[in-house]
């Protein structure tokens, strides 16, 4: 999917204003300058997430136009905001993919560089004050992503650019630094002036964290070239607050304020970027290791200075390293300690302790679900760190940390996705345990809890019925359990339960029924009633019963929590206030804006924040909500705003409101309210626009009922949409509405039955009922592919999706396709031959909704892989039956009449084997067969598969072939009903054939150009192809090369004898004339001694045909007996000797 993303991105038509720019900006720059266009996102320099090097930059030549594509570089750069390492690296530091974006700097392009580095404003090695920090590395070897083996100068310099050396560049010249004295002075000077205009911008004061980083390059003219700036970021990023003095660090000891995450390099410690690090000692939970690539680091996450959390309290966390050589394992240790200094802006006193506990178990390609609490609830939002484990593979990532965010409600609720594969494995787990953080602690004994994960695959024959989720909240609010049978049932299924509850929360309790039906899972709702009185939270649980059609599953008891919404009453509170509200009606709402809080002569704040405290036994505590009293904003004034929820004594709330800009100042003021009781009333006078979706399940509560007496009973006007009721006695709306309706305002009126007089209180909701997701089609038409074809079955376009969209499917029995969970395909590489399998694609909302069900809407389509048997004429067959599911004990077989089986095929009809003997020279188009089982019971089932019947021939040669030497020749076979793959081979044996001319063992091709004469051969040629057993066909051809102009017959003839002293001639005549002369190699003899010149000598012949060679002798005075002279011709090039 990113591949995809990335390629739309660069293929994407850039908006002509994009063009425009890009080609004036390439004007403003000299002819001849490339220009290099650098990546720069807006999650980068983040704490504890640099983000170096995770993105592409691009280089592009200066004379490029649009038509060359003047905006490839810059889209290039853009889509590499979707690189799979960038992508990885955000998911695990939870950086929202969402936010980020590209930026581009484009400028000059440096080639051939002398050194490029990085500089930044600061001393973040050794914490030296007054010293600027530098990385520099030879050449164009990034210091962001080095090569290996390849490690940079460091330096810190002085005011006056001299540098104090802490480690030298592994490729530079020994004992030289990389940059002069002079550079280094410019350096230093131009990073401070670049460092006090930004400063000035971002109107930095004097005590804050702040610095500049920048990238520069020694060019190949000795200049030096800064290329950009951006802040340092410290961790935590700039604050406002003095900074707080800390310790001198060293590589082993490190130090930092409370709060804070701290991320040490070990490259420095142990430089060998291939060792294994490991880690032991009683802090090792506040540590953890990253490792990826070359990248080797340590982070220390942030911890509390008032709640120490190291083995013995000191607040130094202590641990020892372990660098391990993978060669020799030779092994080093480090004594490693972190110590944690106190900010005294920070002090946070006693943190709320959490604990987890898990919802109930899941089946695979659920969501398990786990509850956070905190005791007291925290102040303000809260991350929580969890670390997840899982008992078998049931994870869709194998992410170990993730957060889960906590409000000042003091509870959170998060959820892990599983896969629903298709593995029968054994049941496993998925558990998560609370790791220390920031703002809290972590319960001794209630840290972890697991969620049960049962396997779905290897399904029994008769449903199994579990109890899967379950859900709850406060007093008044409807507690639902979902049961599911697995597989689903093909009817209706009742199932008996009972229902137990504690405490007194008007849950109706005893033995009901709940009817599963054929979708496989069913609802049962539980209402509880809310009251005025302050008692302990109590619970509500359900447990499956026994019964017919069914069996119950493992997980047939679920218990969830009632929790009690009353406070108990509070004290009053002593001391004046600055304001007194007097006395508040329960359901009464207040709004109270101080008046300016600015000091005399201060400006009018620009940018501030307010925090709301309430005063509790002498003391105060930081709330957000109190008895529905909350802070907001007025015009930039804070104000006390809401409505109240219950009877309380008079409370002192304390708003202090902090001034960040554009000068810093405070104030605060005191505000007194009692709530006493009212009449009957809601909590909220509207319940605001609420969309329903046709069709699906909706649940509306009503606002929290005050002050009832006695029954009430419940009334709403005008009547509700088709399909939704409302409960008289709760005055829940409920239902899945029929008919689509614009949005119309409902009143509902409570009327309870108070002694003396009946009181009536009302809220309205406005309901408006639309389309919700649904297929665009209606269905989808059978598919019917070939074993070994891939497939990949696209669904159809949802309208109205989701954003929270998922994709599962449900097969009628084992199937050969898998699914993307995320685009809802179904797909198989090379598909194995399957019977009809209806395919239930469902697509849903992956997550969980307090008032309705989730989406989820489903689509089939019946797929069908046929299997198709390739035989060859005269083979032996035997076509076994395939397996029908559905079917058990004894299977007869029926064959359809039509279309009848080759000849010599027969078909028996109680095994299904299809067997015999092809017809030697009978060929059949492929055919479709289709095969009837029936079992004992009556049960039946069908397959299909394809015959087709082939017979190997060969074509497209002649029976002989004659060329002349040194002309080509090309023998080309070309074959049909082939199985598989055909190979071939000649006898006799390639070495055979003449000179020149080879054999292709893959097409059977006889080529090449034969240089000689060669005398007429018959070959036989065969191809095989892959059919059990092999059909083989083959073809015989003779094959001629004559002698040519370019290659003639060389015959020698005798003139006429001669007497001693006088000279012998020879004609030596080539057959045809050659076509340009022609050297022929000759050897001369004599018997007898007669002076000739004996030996090997040339003859050249001439285009007409013909030369003469004379051999000249010498008369003497001996007398001897006759002898001759002779001359034999010899092989050479480009002719042959005639015989």
């Amino acid at each position: 999917m990113l591949d995809d993303l990335r390629d739309a991105i660069k293929d994407a038509d850039s908006p002509d204003w994009i063009i425009k720019a890009l080609e004036a900006m390439h004007a403003t720059y000299p002819d001849g300058q490339s220009l290099r266009y650098r990546s720069s996102t807006n999650n980068e320099d983040l704490p504890a997430f640099n983000g170096a090097g995770l993105y592409d930059s691009k280089t592009q030549d200066s004379d490029e136009t649009a038509d060359d594509g003047i905006d490839k570089s810059i889209k290039a750069v853009w889509a590499s905001l979707w690189n799979f390492r960038a992508f990885l690296e955000r998911e695990y530091y939870r950086v929202d993919h969402a936010t980020t974006a590209m930026g581009v700097l484009v400028h000059p392009n440096y080639s051939d560089e002398l050194a490029n580095g990085v500089a930044v404003s600061t001393d973040p090695i050794r914490f030296l004050d007054g010293m600027y920090y530098v990385n520099t590395q030879v050449g164009e070897d990034l210091v962001t992503n080095p090569e290996p083996n390849s490690y940079p100068e460091e330096l810190l310099l002085d005011a006056k650019g001299k540098p104090i050396v802490l480690s030298r560049s592994s490729l530079s010249t020994q004992g030289q630094l990389l940059m002069s004295d002079a550079q280094m002075l410019q350096l230093r000077n131009n990073l401070k002036t670049i460092h006090d205009r930004f400063k000035t911008l971002y109107n930095v004061q004097e005590g804050d964290d702040f610095a500049i980083e920048i990238e520069f390059k020694i060019t190949p003219e000795n200049k030096l070239a800064i290329k950009q700036a951006r802040p340092w970021v410290f961790a935590p990023p700039l604050t406002l607050t003095p900074a707080v003095v800390v310790p001198s660090n060293s590589l082993t000891a490190r130090s930092t304020k409370e709060g804070r995450y701290l991320v040490i390099k070990l490259r420095p410690l142990v430089p060998d970027a291939a060792v294994k690090w490991s880690m032991a000692g009683p802090d090792t939970g506040a540590f953890w290791l990253w490792v990826v690539n070359e990248q080797r680091d340590l982070y220390f996450t942030p911890r509390d200075y008032e709640n120490p959390e190291d083995a013995d309290g000191d607040n130094v966390y202590r641990i020892v390293l372990t660098a391990t050589d993978p060669d020799s394992g030779e092994k080093t240790t480090i004594d490693f300690t972190v110590t944690v200094v106190n900010d005294p802006d920070d002090d946070s006193g006693d943190l709320p302790v959490l604990s987890v506990r898990a919802l109930p178990g899941i089946v695979e390609g659920g969501q398990a679900r786990f509850v956070v609490t905190a005791d007291p609830a925290p102040a303000d939002w809260t991350n929580v760190n969890v670390r997840v484990n899982q008992d078998g593979n049931f994870l869709w990532s194998h992410t170990r940390m993730i957060t889960a965010w906590l409000s000042s409600s003091g509870r959170a609720t998060f959820g892990l996705g599983t896969r629903d594969d298709k593995t029968d494995e054994p049941d496993g787990s998925l558990s998560v345990t609370l790791r220390p953080g920031v703002g809290y602690t972590v319960s001794a004994d209630k840290g972890t809890a697991s969620v049960r994960v049962a396997d779905n695959d290897g399904l029994p024959s008769v449903p199994e019925v579990n109890i899967i989720a379950s859900q709850g909240g406060s007093e008044g609010e409807d507690v639902t359990f979902t049961l599911t049978a697995t597989p689903a049932p093909t009817s209706d299924l009742p199932v008996p339960v009972t229902v137990t509850a504690s405490g007194d929360f008007g849950v109706s309790a005893g033995s009901q029924t709940v009817t599963i039906p054929t979708a496989g899972s069913a609802t049962l709702t539980i209402a509880t009633t809310d009251d005025d009185a302050d008692e302990p939270d109590g619970s509500v649980t359900l447990s499956l019963t026994d019964g017919d059609g069914y069996i119950v599953g493992p997980w047939s008891t679920e218990t969830i929590a009632v929790l009690d919404n009353d406070n108990a009453p509070q004290k009053t509170e002593e001391g004046a206030a600055d304001v007194d509200l007097g006395e508040v009606e329960v359901g009464q709402r207040i709004s109270y804006v101080a008046p300016s809080l600015k000091p005399a002569g201060a400006e009018n704040c620009g940018i501030g924040a307010g925090v709301l405290w309430k005063r509790v036994d002498g003391g105060e505590v930081v709330t957000r909500l109190d008895n529905g009293f909350s802070l907001d904003y007025d015009s930039g004034l804070p104000r006390l705003s809401g409505r109240a929820k219950f009877r309380a004594a008079p409370t002192v709330y304390r708003v202090e409101y902090i001034c960040g800009y554009p000068q810093s100042w405070s104030g605060s003021y005191t505000i007194a309210v009692e709530v006493i009781g009212a009449g009957m009333g809601f909590g909220a006078d509207s319940l605001g626009q609420r969309t329903l979706y046709k069709g699906q399940q909706r649940t509306i509560t009503p606002p929290q009922l005050f002050h009832a007496e006695g029954a009430v009973t419940y009334a709403v006007i005008p009547v509700l949409p088709a399909g939704l009721s409302l409960d008289t006695a709760t005055g829940v709306i409920s239902g899945a509405p029929t008919a689509l309706q614009e949005q119309i305002t409902y009143t509902v009126t409570a009327t309870d039955s108070k002694v003396g007089g009946a009181q009536t209180a009302t809220f309205d909701v406005r309901l408006s009922v639309v389309l919700g997701m649904h297929w665009s089609v209606s269905s989808m038409p059978d598919m019917v592919f070939e074993a070994g074809e891939r497939i990949e079955i696209v669904p159809p376009a949802l309208v109205n999706p989701t954003t929270h969209l998922r994709y599962t499917y449900r097969a009628t029995h084992d199937g050969v396709l898998t699914m993307h969970p995320s685009s809802g395909r179904l797909l198989a590489s090379s598909a194995r031959p399957m019977v009809k399998n209806t395919y239930t694609i469902t697509a849903y909302e992956d997550r969980v909704y307090d008032d309705r069900t989730a989406q989820r809407v489903s689509i089939t389509v019946n797929v069908e892989v046929q299997d198709v048997h390739r035989l060859g004429a005269g083979q032996t067959v035997s076509i076994p039956a395939m397996a029908l599911p559905g079917l058990s004990g004894t299977i007869s077989y029926a064959l359809a009449s039509t279309p009848a089986l080759p000849s010599g095929l027969s078909f028996d009809s109680d095994s299904g084997v299809i067997s015999g003997s092809l017809d030697a020279n009978a060929t059949q188009a492929k055919q479709t067969y289709t095969v009837t089982g029936t079992d004992a019971n009556g049960n039946t089932a069908d397959y299909r598969f394809k015959i087709e019947v082939r017979k190997l021939v060969l074509s497209g040669t002649q029976s002989s072939y004659s060329v002349g030497a040194g002309d080509p020749l090309a023998i080309s076979p070309t074959h049909s009903g082939g199985i598989g793959v055909v190979s071939y081979s000649i006898s006799p044996a390639p070495s055979e054939l003449p000179g020149g001319v080879s054999f292709n063992a893959k097409t059977g091709a006889i080529s090449g150009t034969p240089p000689l004469e060669f005398a007429e051969s018959t070959f036989t040629v065969t191809a095989t192809d892959s059919a059990n057993p092999p059909q083989t066909a083959s073809y015989s051809v003779s094959i001629r090369v004559n002698p040519s102009a370019k290659a003639p017959r060389v015959s020698i003839s005798a003139g006429s004898g001669v007497t001693e002293g006088g000279s012998a001639t020879f004609t030596v005549t080539a057959n045809p004339a050659p076509s340009s002369p022609l050297s022929v190699n000759v050897t001369v003899s004599q018997d007898g001694d007669y002076g000739a010149t004996t030996g090997s000598r040339t003859v050249t012949i001439p285009t007409s045909g013909s030369a003469t060679v004379t051999i000249g002798t010498s008369d003497d005075s001996t007398d001897e007996t006759d002898g001759s002279v002779g001359v034999s011709l010899d092989t050479g090039d480009g002719y042959t000797v005639s015989s």
